[in-house]
């Protein structure tokens, strides 16, 4: 349609008219010639698109930025477009909003967007080594194996879990644990309960370094009593437990 049009500048307001007594607006859209018959099909439907959307206000033509309400051009929808994610898709209030050292906080930062040296991105380094997970010694290591549903990381969210007395299903990545996870309690009290997979995150990648740098393996048992003093003295740095011994405050979970 565009090739055999009369003018290819025209403007919207130059190929609208008016008719009738109402002087009602019509789209006037010329041609340089008739259209062809195979051409009929394509015409018909150009016409039928543009009568659906005949322009309820008279005012002069102007460029408008469709990814902002207002029209106007920023960079900030601009750079969201390139990125091909909507601004709220990471959950950023479940990492920096949460009371945690600040480097724990950056560290679940680099996790949630999957960028800590797990085996599979140091296999993108051009690194060869054994595709193992050293918690499991099972599956390859991946950030949400490693983390998530390892058979030693598991056991740790079930116990955590099970402190404060909650059945929870793992999501399949940490992403979108993140987004399930944020004030589950509300939000006066979930200040707690905001700081465990955080808490957890940690002390798996601390045991993941012992066991492959330093070759020490901790019990079950230890590796949870490491969890929750973390988590009991995190919560105590913050003023955020009244609690001042590690079993009363881990008996203090369920009642939340």
């Amino acid at each position: 349609m565009y090739s055999i049009a009369l003018d290819k500048e025209a403007s919207v307001e130059a190929s609208l008219s008016r008719q009738g007594a109402e002087n009602r607006r019509f789209w006037d859209v010329r041609f340089i010639r008739d259209l062809n018959e195979w051409e009929l099909e394509e015409g018909l439907h150009f016409l039928c698109t543009l009568g659906a959307m005949n322009p309820p206000l008279e005012e002069e033509d102007r460029l408008r930025w469709k990814l902002k309400p207002n029209g106007e051009f920023d960079t900030r929808s601009y750079y969201n477009k390139l990125r091909d994610s909507p601004p709220n898709a990471f959950p950023w209030k479940g990492i920096w909003r949460v009371k945690a050292p600040r480097r724990v906080s950056f560290f679940i930062w680099c996790v949630a967007w999957n960028k800590i040296l797990t085996g599979d991105n140091l296999r993108l380094r051009k690194l060869v080594f054994v595709d193992w997970c050293i918690m499991c010694r099972q599956c390859g290591e991946t950030v949400d194996h490693l983390l998530l549903h390892c058979v030693t990381a598991h056991r740790l969210w079930s116990l955590a879990l099970r402190s404060f007395g909650v059945s929870w299903v793992v999501p399949s990545s940490f992403h979108d644990l993140l987004f399930g996870w944020w004030n589950w309690f509300g939000k006066l009290s979930s200040r707690i309960w905001n700081l465990v997979p955080l808490c957890i995150v940690w002390c798996i990648w601390k045991e993941r370094n012992r066991r492959t740098f330093e070759d020490l393996d901790s019990s079950g048992d230890q590796f949870f009593a490491s969890f929750s003093g973390t988590l009991f003295d995190w919560s105590r740095a913050w003023g955020l437990t009244s609690s001042d011994s590690l079993p009363s405050f881990i008996c203090s979970l369920s009642l939340l």
